[in-house]
Parts: C-alpha cells; sequence; structure tokens
C-alpha cells in the first residue's frame, strides 16, 4: 500500500509539474526524474516524521520542475518540523505564483494568519532579479525583483545575489513579531585597483648625443630537415618493403590456392583453410598500405631536407606491390 502511495505522488507530481511549468523554462527529462526521485524521498520522509528533511526534499523538487502540489507539500512540512517563518516565506511565493488555484492559495493564507504575528514581515525589492540568503540559509525561490520574506525574532541579517557574480552588502536588522518592514538591495560595483607607474625616461642633452644601441646581425639560419631523418625513413621504407614482400609470398604459398580450392569445397567460408589463407592476406595487406605511408612520408622528407651542395632535393617514391608473380618492391621519381 504505501509503494501504490509512493507511485501514485510521484505521478501526480508529474502531471502538475507539466501543467504548470513556466512557458519559457519547459522541464527536460532530467529535471522531471529529479523532482520525482526528490518529492517521493519526501514522502517517505514525511511518514517517518522527519519533517524538516521531508521539507527540504520538496523544496527541492519544487526548484527542479516548480509545481504548486509541491510546494503545498513543502509548507505543511515546515509547519510540522515548528519552521514557521521559512513556511509563511514558502506560502507568500505560493500566492504570487498561483493566484487560480484555490487548494493552494486557501493553504497559504491560512499559514500567513496563522504566523504572520509571530515573526517580521520583509517586503524586499532588488535593482535587478536577485536571489537572498538569511545568514549562511538560501531563501528558496527563482531569481526576482521583488521578495516577501518572514523573519523570526532576534538578529540576523540578509543579503542579495545578482547576476555575474555580484553581491550586495548584507544588511544587519533585529526582526521583531508583527513589525513588517521595507528593504532594497543594489549590487555593489566592482572598483578598479589599477595603479598608473611612471618610469622616468633619461633625456639627452643637446651637447652629448645619446649613442645608437648596438645592432646585433644574426646570421640566417639554413632552413631545411637534416639529412639523417631521410635517411631513417628510407631505412624504414626498405624494412617495411622486405617484410611486404615476405608476407605477400607467404600469403601466396601457404596454404595456396590449391589447397584452398581441394581442402574447402563445399565449406564455404568456415573452412580452416581459407581463414588461414585470408588471415596472411589481410596481413600483408597492412604491410602494404604501412610500406606506402612510410614511402609517402619519405618523399616528404627528401623534399624538405637540408642537402649541402645542391641546389634541389631529389624526390623518390618508394613503391611495393604483390601481383600474380610475387611481390615487387622498387622506387619511383625524379633525380
Amino acid at each position: 500500500m504505501p509503494r501504490l502511495f509512493v507511485a501514485a505522488a510521484a505521478a501526480a507530481l508529474l502531471v502538475v509539474a507539466a501543467a504548470s511549468a513556466r512557458a519559457d523554462r519547459a522541464p527536460d527529462a532530467a529535471q522531471i526524474r529529479a523532482a520525482a526521485e526528490q518529492f517521493d524521498a519526501g514522502v517517505i520522509a514525511y511518514k517517518q516524521k522527519d519533517f524538516e528533511g521531508a521539507a527540504s526534499r520538496f523544496e527541492a523538487a519544487d526548484a527542479a520542475v516548480p509545481g504548486a502540489k509541491t510546494l503545498r507539500q513543502a509548507i505543511r512540512a515546515r509547519m510540522e518540523a515548528g519552521q514557521g517563518a521559512r513556511a509563511a516565506t514558502l506560502a507568500a511565493q505560493a500566492i504570487e505564483r498561483y493566484p487560480a488555484d484555490d487548494a493552494t492559495t486557501k493553504l497559504a493564507n491560512e499559514t500567513i494568519a496563522k504566523v504572520a504575528p509571530l515573526v517580521q514581515k520583509l517586503s524586499i525589492s532588488c535593482a535587478s532579479p536577485c536571489v537572498l540568503a538569511l545568514g549562511t540559509r538560501s531563501v528558496p525561490g527563482e531569481s526576482n525583483t521583488r521578495w516577501t520574506v518572514y523573519v523570526d525574532p532576534g538578529k540576523t541579517s540578509l543579503s542579495a545575489s545578482f547576476f555575474g557574480n555580484i553581491s550586495s552588502a548584507p544588511q544587519d536588522l533585529t526582526a521583531t513579531a508583527g513589525k513588517s518592514s521595507d528593504l532594497r538591495f543594489e549590487p555593489e560595483e566592482k572598483k578598479a585597483t589599477a595603479k598608473a607607474v611612471i618610469v622616468p625616461v633619461p633625456v639627452p642633452s643637446a651637447e652629448t648625443p645619446p649613442d645608437a644601441p648596438p645592432i646585433d646581425v644574426v646570421p640566417p639560419k639554413s632552413s631545411g630537415i637534416h639529412p639523417a631523418a631521410f635517411i631513417a625513413g628510407a631505412v624504414a621504407t626498405l624494412g617495411l618493403g622486405g617484410a611486404t614482400i615476405w608476407s605477400g609470398l607467404d600469403a601466396r604459398n601457404n596454404p595456396g590456392i590449391d589447397v584452398v580450392k581441394a581442402k574447402c569445397a563445399g565449406l564455404g567460408a568456415s573452412c580452416p583453410e581459407y581463414i588461414d589463407g585470408r588471415k596472411r592476406q589481410t596481413r600483408t595487406n597492412i604491410l602494404i598500405g604501412a610500406t606506402a605511408g612510410a614511402g609517402a612520408i619519405t618523399v616528404v622528407l627528401g623534399i624538405l631536407t637540408r642537402w649541402h651542395g645542391q641546389k634541389k632535393a631529389p624526390a623518390a617514391e618508394p613503391t611495393a606491390a604483390i601481383t600474380d608473380h610475387g611481390a615487387v618492391l622498387g622506387a619511383v621519381g625524379t633525380f
């Protein structure tokens, strides 16, 4: 039965959330899931009489996906936890957000009527949309230019934060039960701290002209790559070419076309000899690609190499290929 209640509450939350979500910020799937999880956790905590924990869960669900039902549950939980000031603050938000919802406005007005004589009401305005903090605890609700906050009697402080990580100076106050007051918050301007530094510059006299600064003549550096890089590339290309020739011959002779035809007749691609031959052919193809790549790099190195005593670097392109008559390794280019 409890599981059915939780499931029904979650379903109701989703329906209310979809209907009451603000038009300019439709909730996505992650927000809806988070709201449902927080609402379910709030229901469980409320049943266990952990009213403060339940209220925190309901407030988190309302922050993820605003909803009248969720906000009502948060108000009830705060009242049960003996936190009337916060319950009245939520009630003021409920009246502003859902003025046409009879159940919400009825609960909110009853809550404020019960709590108002015991707390102080603060009507707060901000120069631009802001969020509030009462002492070290944030006030629930989205960024706004006008707030109604209820505060328990005693000393406390209230501060505002604005877009761009700009804060206001905190305002200290001593709250009195049944009293009302207005507060205004302005963002503090960030003052520039840069200082001008005057550096004295010597002025030469007319009689003694200043010495011209010495000019360092740097001989031009010869451009190009050291021949050793080309040599290393050529050696690597020849080595890969040799491996390609061996692999090609091995792929052609082991197991060989005649053996594959004889042993794999009627077996198709699952024949072991056919699979072995394909593996050897794949290896050869990889080596051919590697040889061609190394050859291309060697050609580029040959063009960029700094050849002493030559006006033009030789360009040669090693090539490797496997034919029906064996493997061929050579070079094509202009010398």
